[in-house]
């Protein structure tokens, strides 16, 4: 069909708008990354052949526009058209890896000029990220044309990840979003919608140019940059169609041929699809084996001594000469000693007593009474006593006493037979009360509120304790993260200054002062940074010699090298067991509990004390009598003459009103309601807490293994700006451009390395705390209290290595 019955053809469709399709993929990553072939046909191929190659493999732009040749394809006249997209071909498993080029701006769009005059117009856009979507494929050719519209894929945030934004900038007020179903287009409901078009009003066409019917477009593929090469572009003129330099399939190509550039550029080296790529390395997920497996570069320096007078610790370590030097811990050993005591002296209450008493009574005094000494008027008497026994309180509310009395009398009065008598008198005394105060229960309550407030005093030991661990155990796996962030600060400045040096060998070339002065000032940026980072680290050295107060450790000089590294086990957490666990083993709830068995004491004494006062009184004696001072045959007389003398009776006692005893009833109640509403409180906040530490174990973990993904992709990052820069060619300002993205990429990489690190710290602490919510802090690091006997004894802390 010549060119003039074409045309004919043609102009009925003009109802239809004409203009030039562009057919754009994208990828979102920097130039010099592997890519492969969009296409796998040769120019000669028949229409059915013309289909896009697989999206699989990290095809770059695929770009097709309408021109001169018998590769691009015609929309029918039937409108709307409905097809499937068509199955992908099948590439060689080889990518090329292409250097930067320099693009002068023309016209408000970027120039992909290669120097060469095979392409002088091919256009550049700004690279734009996206989702993967299909691509139809219509197997219908164009006439011979020269369009007058270009249209391409781009989200409505575009553009983004591109120094050359100012295009696009420009051309977004012109921007008309067309949808695809208006096409008549039917993308599979198994794939993802494609982004929104937009049809870019280009310069009016030539005169005499024949127009075209507008083609759909190809969905957009994941590419690099988007390369646009064809006519009708803004400012440039027509020209025949460019593609992108590909491999050819492997039935057009052999093995190893790659070919032609057709833009001039020298393929840089031929990579092997297997070597990852970013968008691969983000789709995956580090495996716990592979976290378990990775170690990143600065932990062997880390555990490396930076100096003469270094010392190595670790947590176990630190812990251990915490308990033993600590002020702080010495302090609150005492608390349990005190109460200790005190048990001590609430089962002192039921010792026995022993007691004595002697008294020697000289009397002389008138007598007014003829019977007081039978005929003299003066009353001599001489008298010596001597009076011993032991008594007890005993446990069920009674007491006891025995007393044993031993005297000698002598006196003038005529009554006294015989004279110069001893005498011995052995007595026992029983008193036990029958309501208020009777029984073990009522009488044993103050050893049992001792008892109480023992354990109580060792709750508040642990917990504190435990507060001290953690900080001790925070402290050693910050200076760990410290020293790794010194590490990294170094590296950088190292990477930095190393451009410096180059940029320098190459002044006067090609390196601008600017340049230079753009690295000497990051360089300099670096170097606080890592003098900062030296000062963190002095600064929690100083803090851990705080926490230990061990002598060793005094000197300021000495370097704390961690001999640890962090774990990176998949932690196995169980919610519903760690609350169990925590609820029976947490200080917190064991002290409130022991607070309403307190107040249930109390209670008891209360309700005891509403009883009136009824007790059983108890006592006997024998008497013995012998002359002649004879005071053993006396005592002997009060055991085997005669027989005893006793009397019982009943004491009754009872406060009227006994408002006192329902005042402190009332109390007591009150208060064991308050201690129960504090207990389900603390629960609650026990519960919260375990919930938030283990779901801190989850996320920092969880963390780690995404922050591997951020470092490798960051380090890939950095390798293909650094690649860019090197093969940068002499232009200044794209020179400027990449030395700016080769520092940005080292920064990012920083902070990439620096989130790795500290989700490190933050999962060993939280691993800390949840031991701590727990309440096994201390049984992790085998330390147990060591309480008193019923003899008193140490208190304190067992430590079993």
């Amino acid at each position: 069909m010549d060119a003039k019955a074409v045309t004919t053809n043609l102009m009925a469709l003009l109802a239809l708008g004409g203009g030039a399709v562009l057919a754009l993929g994208h990828r979102s990553e920097p130039a010099g990354f592997a890519e492969s072939a969009p296409f796998a046909a040769s120019p000669s191929a028949s229409p059915a052949e013309h289909r896009p190659a697989s999206m699989a493999m990290g095809e770059p732009n695929a770009v097709r526009l309408a021109s001169n040749t018998a590769e691009i394809r015609r929309l029918p006249v039937e409108w709307p058209l409905q097809t499937q997209p068509a199955p992908p071909a099948t590439l060689r498993p080889q990518t090329l890896r292409l250097p930067a080029t320099n693009l002068p701006s023309m016209d408000g769009l970027t120039v992909a000029g290669s120097g060469t005059p095979a392409s002088p117009n091919a256009i550049s856009l700004p690279a734009v990220n996206r989702l993967p979507a299909p691509l139809p494929e219509y197997a219908k050719t164009a006439p011979d044309t020269e369009p007058n519209s270009a249209s391409y894929d781009a989200p409505f945030h575009a553009p983004i990840d591109t120094p050359y934004d100012a295009p696009y900038a420009s051309m977004a007020p012109s921007l008309q979003p067309a949808r695809p179903e208006a096409a008549g287009h039917v993308w599979p409901a198994t794939q993802p919608q494609p982004v929104a078009q937009f049809i870019v009003p280009s310069t009016a066409p030539p005169a005499g140019a024949a127009p075209v019917v507008p083609s759909d477009l190809v969905g957009p593929v994941r590419g690099m940059n988007d390369e646009i090469s064809g006519p009708g572009t803004p400012g440039v003129g027509p020209m025949a169609t460019e593609t992108l330099p590909m491999l050819q399939g492997p039935d057009n190509a052999a093995p190893d041929q790659v070919m032609p550039d057709h833009f001039g550029l020298p393929v840089e080296e031929i990579v092997d699809e297997r070597t990852p790529s970013v968008d691969n390395i983000l789709l995956e997920e580090v495996s716990p084996g592979e976290l378990l497996a990775f170690r990143p570069w600065w932990q062997n320096p880390v555990s490396t001594p930076m100096s003469e007078s270094a010392t190595t610790v670790t947590p176990d370590t630190l812990i251990l000469s915490a308990l033993r030097h600590s002020p702080q811990i010495a302090g609150l050993r005492a608390l349990p000693e005190i109460r200790d005591a005190e048990v001590v002296e609430a089962l002192a209450d039921f010792d026995p007593t022993s007691f004595m008493e002697a008294r020697f009574d000289d009397v002389n005094e008138p007598v007014g009474n003829l019977f007081t000494t039978g005929g003299p008027s003066r009353l001599l008497e001489h008298s010596l006593n001597v009076e011993g026994g032991a008594r007890k309180r005993l446990q069920s509310g009674g007491s006891l006493e025995v007393r044993q009395r031993l005297g000698h009398e002598n006196s003038n009065s005529a009554f006294i037979l015989p004279n110069n008598q001893g005498t011995a008198r052995l007595s026992l005394n029983y008193n036990q009360p029958l309501l208020n105060g009777a029984g073990k229960r009522v009488n044993r309550s103050q050893i049992v509120l001792a008892q109480i407030s023992l354990n109580q005093a060792w709750d508040e030991l642990a917990s504190e304790l435990q507060n001290h661990l953690l900080d001790v155990i925070e402290a050693y796996w910050n200076i760990y993260q410290q020293r790794s962030i010194l590490l990294q600060r170094q590296r950088s400045e190292h990477r930095a200054e190393q451009i410096l040096k180059t940029l320098a060998g190459r002044r006067g070339l090609d390196a601008t002062e600017t340049q230079i002065a753009r690295v000497r000032a990051a360089v300099a940026s670096r170097r606080l940074d890592v003098i900062s980072a030296e000062r963190d680290v002095r600064n929690v050295e100083t803090d851990i010699r705080n926490l230990v107060q061990d002598p060793q450790l005094a000197t300021v000089l000495l370097e704390l090298v961690p001999g640890e590294s962090p774990q990176r086990l998949q932690p196995e957490v169980n919610l519903h067991d760690s609350v169990v666990t925590a609820i029976q083993l947490r200080p917190e709830v064991n002290r409130k509990i022991r607070d309403i068995k307190s107040a249930s004491v109390e209670l008891d004494l209360a309700r005891n004390d509403l009883l009136p006062m009824l007790n059983l009184v108890v006592s006997a004696y024998a008497d013995g009598l012998a002359g002649s001072s004879d005071v053993p045959r006396a005592f002997s007389n009060s055991l085997s003459t005669g027989g005893p003398t006793y009397s019982t009776g009943l004491v009754f006692e009872l406060p009227m009103g006994n408002r006192a005893a329902k005042a402190r009833l009332r109390r007591q109640q009150a208060q064991i309601r308050l201690f129960a509403a504090q207990l389900q409180t603390t629960i609650g906040n026990v519960s919260s807490e375990v919930e938030r530490a283990t779901r801190d174990v989850v996320t920092n973990y969880e963390r780690m293994r995404s922050s591997v993904l951020s470092v490798r992709a960051a380090e890939l990052s950095l390798a293909a700006a650094v690649r860019q820069w090197e093969l940068m060619s002499g232009d200044a300002r794209s020179g400027s451009l990449l030395l700016d993205e080769v520092l940005d990429k080292q920064l990012l990489l920083v902070q990439e390395e620096l989130t790795f690190a500290r989700s490190e710290f933050e999962y060993m602490v939280a691993l800390a705390k949840l031991r701590r919510a727990e309440g096994t802090l201390l049984r992790r690091h085998h330390i147990a209290p060591v309480c008193g006997g019923p003899d008193g004894g140490s208190v304190g802390l067992e430590i079993n290595p």
